[in-house]
């Protein structure tokens, strides 16, 4: 299975939502990416842990 993202990848994005726990959320190729902290709205470069 051919994944669109991989660890150790920087990806760019938008966050479009934020967690109980005020993680960012993104979605890269129709994944869910978290970041730490942030605001929706924020544009981010995230790696893949």
């Amino acid at each position: 299975m051919d994944l669109p993202i991989e660890i150790g990848q920087k990806v760019n994005g938008e966050i479009i939502d934020i967690t109980h726990q005020g993680d960012g959320v993104l979605r890269v190729d129709g994944f869910t990416v978290f970041t730490d902290k942030g605001i929706i709205g924020d544009k981010v470069e995230a790696e893949i842990l």
